[in-house]
């Protein structure tokens, strides 16, 4: 049984943590617990590759070490002999001396490259450790705030390209600048980020909830197998997922900080922008409309002065005119300019109302999409419950139905005591008078056969002298003939009862059979219904099937009896047939001595 458990309990642990998923009613393992087991294993490769690569260098590191030692203690040895060729003469024991001390050299320079390699490896690991760190950093702060100096530059740009073609003496059409694009990317940008911070969230609201679901499961099992069983082990799974779903949570909740800080961020370089370019648009079409005014004025005060001057006759009429047409022309452009902002500021305010009335109609679906989720909640937990009322109706119906069926049986089987009772007690009543009927006709048959012995005893005498002086037959008197015609109607009422008893008894073999079969049937049905009880998982399945097991178990026992009784009411007609036999042996008695006499 603690096997058995602990297999459960391994199995249900697969569960809780995806491994093992069921579709269509087949247990399958996750792909993602697949592709889990495929990276562990690279991961193990990777390790081992990671060791011998290690072990490797290492031995590199003691080669060059090596090397570098004796490629030292030669150098140091050429020059101790070109300083040394003149001192020929020394003694033995002063070459061994220096031979000792050369190698206690040699062995101290090799202990300093050895660190020195070492350092130097270790400098290597930190550089490529920072290098790494700084790329994921800066990949980071570039996920973070990858728009906000493209804001500002672009911003400035415009404003610089703005005021340029504002400022220019020539009036020429009006470049479209990128703000609007780049508002319209910024406010995309906004929504992802808006929409991952919800998907994070609600992938966070999952992991809580499959915490607290898990953490009710645990709290669950742990008061059953309390209850039933002592727990000898602790759960080292359980509270290794726990750990990582703990620590995947926290990291959930730092991403959602830094998206809101961004998002924060952006709604307010965004709305700045928006108010620069609105402050911006009405600052031009005020300088066009001050431009305009002061070219109109300076319009009529040359035509003015030209007027005043062909007054005098000095000024040409065809001057006048090219001096007017052009003051006519710039006024001409300066007005489309100032029409063309202002029906472009009109299609941005449309275009701005478009948007709010969008983002309106958004929020009120996002509202009805939130309400409706709800309401589908709500449906599937009424639904789900539902069905666990109906699931409990029908098992508490079920239990009522077989403790009806269990109370029938008990009526059927006390009515069928009650009434082989009955029917025993008629059957003795019935044997009881029939032997004592049969009593009183012997002790009468035998009084009255004394009786005429008595009588005619001096009759057979005589008559048994005429017999054997006469050769013929004397004729049976009429009680003699009473005698013999009472005795066969006894036994032809013994043989009646014979071929009754016959009869009776061929019934009761066929119902035997019948009970040996209903037996056999009940026995297979008990056994099969073990076989269920032992695969049943739920314990309220269990439960109607041990009651199915019961019922059976009732029906055998009446059975059983059944099968008792009808054996003991064979035992006992066959009791009674042997006294008939007897009886039937003392009936003829009397005809074998007379005839013999």
């Amino acid at each position: 049984m603690r096997s058995r458990i602990a297999e459960l309990e391994a199995e249900l642990l697969d569960f809780k943590q995806g491994r093992i998923t069921v579709s269509d009613g087949v247990e399958s393992f996750n792909d993602q617990y697949r592709e889990n087991v495929l990276l562990q294993a690279d991961v193990s490769q990777l390790r081992i590759r990671i060791k011998a690569l290690q072990e490797t260098v290492e031995m590199l590191r003691a080669r060059n070490v090596q090397l570098l030692a004796e490629k030292n203690e030669g150098c140091t040895r050429i020059r101790i002999s070109e300083s040394h060729d003149q001192q020929v003469c020394i003694e033995s024991t002063t070459n061994e001396i220096r031979e000792k001390e050369g190698d206690a050299f040699g062995n101290a320079v090799r202990v300093y490259i050895d660190e020195l390699e070492s350092l130097r490896c270790a400098l290597m690991e930190s550089h490529a450790t920072n290098e790494q760190l700084h790329q994921q950093m800066n990949r980071w702060k570039a996920i973070a705030a990858n728009n906000a100096p493209k804001m500002h530059i672009d911003y400035l740009a415009n404003c610089a390209a703005v005021i340029s073609n504002s400022s220019g003496n020539n009036a020429g059409r009006v470049t479209p600048t990128p703000t609007f694009s780049l508002i319209q990317e910024a406010k995309a940008d906004i929504k992802r980020m808006k929409q991952s911070i919800t998907e994070s969230s609600l992938e966070e609201e999952k992991i809580n909830n499959d915490e607290a679901k898990i953490n009710a499961d645990d709290g669950m099992k742990s008061s059953v197998m309390m209850d039933d069983f002592e727990v000898d082990y602790e759960d080292d799974e359980d509270i290794e997922v726990e750990n990582e779903a703990e620590t995947e949570c926290f990291k959930l909740r730092d991403d959602l900080a830094d998206l809101q800080a961004e998002i924060s961020i952006k709604e307010r370089l965004v709305i700045e922008l928006e108010q620069s370019e609105r402050r911006l648009a009405e600052k031009k079409l005020a300088e066009l409309s001050l431009r305009i005014n002061e070219m109109e004025v300076e319009r009529d005060r040359v035509l003015a002065e030209i007027a005043a001057k062909h007054s005098q006759k000095v000024v040409d009429a065809e001057q006048v005119r090219k001096i007017r047409e052009d003051y006519e022309r710039k006024l001409t452009a300066m007005r489309d300019e100032f029409r063309k902002l202002q029906s472009v500021e009109r299609e941005h305010r449309r275009m701005q109302a478009k948007q709010v009335a969008e983002q309106q109609q958004l929020l009120r679906l996002r509202n009805e999409l939130n309400e409706l989720k709800k309401t589908k909640v709500q449906l599937m937990q009424r639904i789900k419950e539902e069905a666990r009322r109906a699931k409990a109706t029908e098992l508490a119906n079920m239990k009522k139905l077989a403790g009806l069926e269990k109370e029938s049986r008990k009526k059927d089987n006390l009515i069928q005591k009650l009434q082989n009772k009955d029917r025993q007690r008629e059957d003795f009543l019935k044997r009881s008078t029939d032997e004592v009927n049969r009593l009183r006709q012997q002790v009468r048959q035998r009084n009255t056969y004394d009786r005429k012995t008595e009588r005619s005893g001096t009759q057979r005498n005589m008559r048994s002298a005429s017999l054997r002086q006469g050769c013929g037959t004397v004729p049976l008197t009429k009680l003699e003939v009473n005698k013999a015609k009472a005795k066969w109607m006894a036994i032809v009422k013994n043989i009646r009862r014979r071929i009754s008893q016959r009869q009776a008894i061929t019934k009761m073999e066929d119902e035997l059979e019948k009970i040996v079969a209903e037996k056999r049937i009940l026995a297979e049905e008990i056994q099969r219904l073990e076989q269920q009880f032992i695969k049943a998982k739920d314990l309220a399945e269990r439960d109607l099937i041990g009651e199915h097991i019961d019922g059976c178990y009732a029906k055998m026992r009446y059975v059983q009896e059944q099968f008792a009784e009808l054996r003991n009411t064979i035992a006992g007609i066959d009791t009674e047939k042997g006294n008939s036999c007897e009886d039937s042996r003392f009936f003829l008695h009397p005809f074998a001595t007379d005839s013999f006499t």
